[in-house]
């Protein structure tokens, strides 16, 4: 019994051990040397070696053949592959650059640094092996100075495998679908003193009542001198607006020879600024690096001031329980693919938190350090992920565990949490083998940063074994499943949620107004988040369309899952992200004698209303609400009017500098009813010849067939207005979209609006009432079989009813009946009841509004246009109109399609039916909707899949509405 428990106490032990081996002391060769402002001795301590380098393609690494290569310009950094060069896998291409270095370098340390090498990478100094590197997303650098020659060009060559085994972990070359082979962000020599600053962070900790805290500084210091170093650090901590708040020194640190030493300084500081992201301070910390009399280098970073802490199973920053308003991001242009430049990373975070985001994860790997430098300016927490995605220990054993797994890991650490942003770390994304790939690398992130939570980012919770402090599960199903997070055992994340429309190329092909269902759908399952406390909050997938389109003008990539295109435009989706994630919620109450009464709940975080402006406008008169409602709370306030509205009460909430706009409501205190029609009644001619009838308005004809069925409307002068009788829709749901990503062969899908088959008129019934003339049509398909009831008055008023009863099962995601219009009926005007009182004037789901086919705009696929476009998205354009023109209004109250003549097609619909309108070659047809469903999205469809209408043999489908024709 003894050997038995003994037997399996060490299989435990084994099992809870089983990870790759590695030597630890290489962990102490990672290094990301903070960048100094001062350098003794020199005038430009970093030298940017980006932009023209030369490029060719070569089987193996093979210094000697170099020299025989074709090499053209490359931009640096940049994708080889997004600048028209052709590397197959397993090639290498090689990058040549000359180096000439000022003599003011000479006799100092000289380090070069890559930011990113996609995917892995030998560097090579006048014919000699200097450094390797094995992963694509995180920075490196290597000391140069032995290498170099004086007084000569000096050689540079950097071979890079794109299909290596870090691909294979990072899985990013397959989930672009395009080789992301390249020197990808930048490259620079730093020029360091020989006794150095190696490492340079911080964190705090606040006392009991969170005012005052503890600054620590991590501090390493290196001598790359023979001789033992005497010397002294000097740090400054100054506020936002320049002022110095505290100093402190370190004296008489002695560092051998060829030595690094770690310095932990801990500062106390009396009720500094708290940094979080709806306010976000920014203190700076400077560190002078002294020897003697002798400033060897100086060196800052922009801290904040924040503690992040578990507590039961919800997370607290600065002793308050937060929620996480949050959406995904690549890095991504379409044009330069993983590859940014410029502003790009800034106005990334800035147009999210413009969107009321207030968290990023950053799927699946580090970003650039230009990313959280502005996330850290702007206010966001940030989810950091590791470089893997769905990696396995397939590619990974004992020799290389240390390059592909441990080391990318910690470079990522070392080089990014100074940055007060960031909230938590993510070891990978819904990967495998944890306890022998992620469980150690967790282990070293908690040693490297034990200031933060990790997450081992997966598609159901406990998948790290309960090791790490926060857990989650991408793509909940329902919201009985939210909520039994309420009690879970820790905090839980949906760093994975309400997917967008995207893999459902099909549907979105036809309709581009699924994104604007989404809305609704989004809305539920936000709701149930806030309203859980075990739920920490969560992040959409995903923040920006994954679409890159390549020197040929194909487009690759996963797909048009963003609230913002790949341009940076704004698409439907981004108004509901928004709202849903508002801070700042308003609800009528009652109407006053004089005024009305509102409800605001503040929702945010850390910041009472008062921080906000909340202004109010009607047609005669404005003002601003004084409020003082505290965080996560609600209170009433009063509008007071002294003169009537007829317009009703517009609110915005404006940031206090009022650089963004937060929200806007719209109340009408209006009870007058739509009045839609009004009809003079007037007797209507009708004249039989054989079979042919036709009925004589003032300026309508109708004519009928009754043995073919066909039915025609004109005007005066004959030109058509309506031909055919209505025709009945169930239009299926589908899903198909070519797969999940899109790939040079993927096809640009054509419309899918086909009414039900092989239609039968087997009667048609003309009979007069009083003014009217009422048509039965009986008909047949092989879906279904019924009628339709046309009764016509006067003026072009037709009211139309239908009855059907199923033939077969389908789950529609549309039903209605379609119309058959000219071409030249090109025009859409509408007015229709929101699930926003208010929306953007740019919103194909605004509530009134124009829209065109829109010729002005070339015709693009659904991955939308491949060069950067002059117009907003809703002008984009297929061979079926443009996305305004062809979405599907909901809920219209009226809606109409007309040509420049004046003729014209309206509908009465009461608020309760929807229109969708497309053009095809030689007609315009409108679907008027009984029934819509948010379609076929496989990860929406968890969601999506409440609204179905599922129709068994027998069901029964109708409807009733009104057109008028002009």
């Amino acid at each position: 019994m003894r050997f038995r428990l003994l037997f399996l106490f060490l299989v435990g032990m084994s099992s809870l051990y089983s990870q790759y081996k590695y030597d630890s002391s290489k962990i102490e060769s990672i290094r990301w040397s903070p960048k100094p402002f001062y350098v003794q001795g020199v005038e430009v301590p970093e030298l940017d070696i980006n932009d023209m380098w030369e490029f060719a393609v070569i089987d193996t690494v093979n210094i000697s053949a170099v020299q025989k290569l074709n090499f053209q310009s490359i931009t640096v950094p940049g994708e080889w592959v997004m600048q028209g060069f052709k590397v197959e896998k397993d090639e290498f291409g090689v990058y040549r650059r000359e180096l000439t270095l000022p003599s003011e370098m000479k006799g100092k340390s000289l380090k070069l640094r890559f930011e990113a090498v996609y995917s892995q990478c030998e560097i090579w100094l006048n014919g000699k092996k200097i450094g390797t590197h094995h992963t694509g997303f995180t920075a490196f650098e290597i000391e140069i100075k032995k290498y170099l020659l004086e007084n000569v060009k000096n050689e540079l060559l950097v071979f890079v495998n794109g299909s290596s085994t870090a691909d294979n972990l990072s899985s990013a070359s397959s989930y672009a679908v395009h080789y992301l082979g390249g020197i990808s962000r930048d490259v620079s020599i730093l020029v360091l003193p020989n006794v150095q600053l190696s490492s340079f962070h911080s964190h705090t900790i606040f006392d009991k009542a969170y005012v005052n805290a503890t600054l620590r500084l991590d501090t390493k210091i290196s001598n790359e001198t023979l001789e033992l170093a005497n010397v002294q650090l000097v740090y400054r901590l100054k506020n936002a607006e320049g002022k110095l708040v505290k100093s402190y020194k370190e004296n008489k640190i002695a560092i051998g020879s060829d030595v690094t030493k770690n310095i932990v300084s801990e500062i106390k500081i009396e009720k500094p600024t708290q940094w979080n992201p709806e306010e976000p301070y920014l203190y700076t910390v400077e560190v002078e690096l002294i020897q003697g009399t002798t400033v060897l280098e100086k060196a800052n970073k922009k801290i904040g001031f924040k503690q992040t802490e578990i507590k039961g199973n919800e997370v607290y920053v600065n002793n308050k329980p937060i929620k996480l308003r949050g959406v995904n991001r690549h890095e991504v242009d379409p044009k330069t693919g993983r590859v940014l430049r410029g502003e790009q990373w800034y106005n990334d975070v800035q147009i999210f938190k413009q969107g009321n985001v207030n968290y990023i994860r950053t799927s699946h790997y580090p970003p650039s350090e230009k990313f959280l430098e502005a996330c850290d300016e702007l206010g966001m927490f940030v989810e950091v992920e590791a470089p893997f995605c769905w990696a396995s220990k397939k590619h990974v054993n004992d020799t290389n565990y240390f390059n592909q797994m441990i080391r990318p890991t910690l470079e990522m650490v070392e080089m990014l949490k100074s940055h007060v942003s960031i909230l938590h770390w993510s070891v990978g994304n819904e990967s495998f083998d944890f306890k022998e790939l992620f469980r150690e690398s967790a282990r070293l992130v908690k040693i490297a940063d034990p200031s933060r939570p990790r997450i081992f980012s997966q598609w159901g919770p406990d998948a790290d074994l309960g090791d790490l402090e926060i857990t989650n599960h991408h793509y909940p199903g329902t919201l009985e499943q939210i909520g039994k997070y309420k009690n879970y055992k820790r905090p839980i994340i949906f760093d994975e949620y309400i997917h967008l429309n995207a893999y459902n190329r099909k549907e979105l092909a036809t309709d581009p107004g699924l994104r604007d269902f989404w809305g609704l759908l989004f809305y539920s399952i936000w709701e149930k988040m806030y309203e859980t406390p075990g739920v920490l909050g969560g992040a959409i997938w995903a923040g920006i369309d994954d679409s890159f389109f390549l020197p040929s003008g194909n487009a690759v990539g996963y797909g048009t899952w963003g609230p913002i295109d790949g341009w940076r435009r704004e698409k439907p989706e981004y108004w509901h992200m928004k709202k849903v994630y508002s801070p700042v919620k308003i609800s009528f109450v009652e109407r006053l004698e004089n005024g009305i009464s509102i409800l605001i709940k503040n929702r945010n975080i850390f910041t009472n209303t008062s921080q906000y402006k909340i202004s109010w406008i009607t047609e005669n008169e404005e003002g601003v609400l004084k409020t003082d409602i505290a965080s996560l709370s609600e209170g009433m306030a009063t509008i007071s009017l002294k003169k009537p509205t007829n317009t009703g009460i517009n609110i915005e909430v404006h940031s206090m500098d009022s650089n963004y706009l937060i929200d806007k409501f719209h109340f009408n205190l209006s009870n007058e009813p739509k009045v839609i029609f009004q009809t003079k009644k007037r007797k209507l001619k009708v004249k039989t010849k054989g079979e042919m009838i036709r009925i004589l308005d003032k300026e309508l004809i109708y004519t009928i067939d009754k043995v073919t069925g066909v039915f025609r409307v004109s005007n005066s002068k004959m030109e058509t207005i309506l031909s055919n009788f209505p025709a009945l829709m169930i239009l299926p749901i589908t899903g198909d979209g070519g797969g999940t990503q899109m790939t040079e062969k993927t096809p640009d899908f054509s419309i899918f609006s086909e009414v039900c088959k092989n239609r039968v008129v087997t009667n048609v019934v003309v009979s007069e009432e009083n003014e009217n003339v009422k048509i039965v049509i009986e008909d047949s398909y092989l879906e279904a079989v019924g009628k339709q009831i046309l009764t016509i008055s006067t003026g072009g008023t037709i009211n139309i009813e239908y009855f059907y009863k199923m033939n077969q099962e389908i789950n529609p995601r549309q039903i209605g009946l379609v119309f058959q219009l000219p071409s030249s009926f090109n025009r859409l005007e509408w007015s229709r009841n929101g699930f926003w009182s208010v929306y953007p004037e740019n919103h194909i789901g605004r509530l009134n509004g124009t829209a065109t086919t829109d010729k002005t705009v070339s015709v693009s696929g659904l991955a939308g246009p491949s060069e950067k476009p002059t117009k907003d998205w809703l002008h984009d354009r297929t061979a079926s109109g443009s996305n305004d023109f062809r979405a599907t209004k909901r809920n219209i109250y009226k809606a109409s399609l007309s040509n420049k003549i004046g003729s014209k097609f309206s509908v009465d619909a009461n608020g309760f039916y929807n229109l969708r309108a497309w053009e095809t070659l030689e007609h315009v047809k409108v679907l008027i909707v009984e029934y819509d469903n948010p379609g076929g999205e496989r990860f929406l469809r968890t969601y999506g899949k409440s609204w179905d209408k599922k129709l068994k043999r027998g069901s029964e489908i109708k409807g009733v509405f009104t057109i008028k024709l002009k």
